[in-house]
């Protein structure tokens, strides 16, 4: 019984070769998209960010009615306001992500980082695995020209060498003091899309 309608289910494919194609592709494609999906969603939500009490963290961003955008980033003014205001909160900071050309021991090379509030990677509990992290002092204007490298940046393009503490590097066409490096497996900015 099972070879007869196998057979025929056969026979009807090639008869409507088409429709056949388009059912299959069709298929094909509700396979991919729910792979996609799944993919996307474990990376978002289900895949822990490398941050300590990441369930406490809270991400802020504006929208405009008027522009018609739901997402957008919140400004320097607003976030110094919120910040001053905020009761719900027990730390505001805040980051923008930032392309850098930085030179290290080799060519030249095309980054993305961030310009972050001093007090950031203390509150996401990031702990350097070289160096140290900012101190508030250093994110008064004249005073911050100081970064923290990512370890895959590090070993890249300046070799590992722990010798990189206190010089500075080109970023940017300014020369900024390296007071640190992350440990592996800590991104930032994340690459995480809200």
């Amino acid at each position: 019984m099972m070879t007869l309608n196998l057979g025929l289910g056969i026979r009807l494919l090639k008869k409507h070769l088409g429709s056949s194609a388009m059912a299959i592709l069709a298929l094909a494609l509700g396979i991919g998209l729910a792979a996609a999906s799944l993919s996307l969603t474990y990376g978002i939500l289900a895949r822990p960010l490398p941050f300590t009490d990441p369930e406490r963290l809270v991400w802020m961003w504006s929208s405009s009615i008027r522009r018609g955008t739901g997402t957008g980033a919140v400004s320097m003014a607003d976030f110094l306001d919120y910040r001053k205001q905020s009761e719900s909160f027990e730390q505001l900071s805040a980051f923008v992500s930032w392309p850098y050309q930085i030179a290290g021991s080799g060519e030249a090379e095309r980054v993305v980082g961030a310009r972050v509030t001093s007090d950031l990677p203390a509150m996401l509990g990031v702990k350097p695995a070289l160096g140290r992290l900012f101190q508030a002092s250093e994110g008064e204007p004249g005073n911050d020209k100081v970064a923290i490298l990512g370890d895959a940046l590090w070993r890249r393009s300046f070799g590992g060498d722990a010798g990189i503490l206190g010089k500075s590097v080109r970023m940017g066409g300014e020369d900024y003091k390296v007071l640190g490096v992350l440990p592996p497996g800590v991104e930032f900015p994340p690459m995480y899309e809200v």
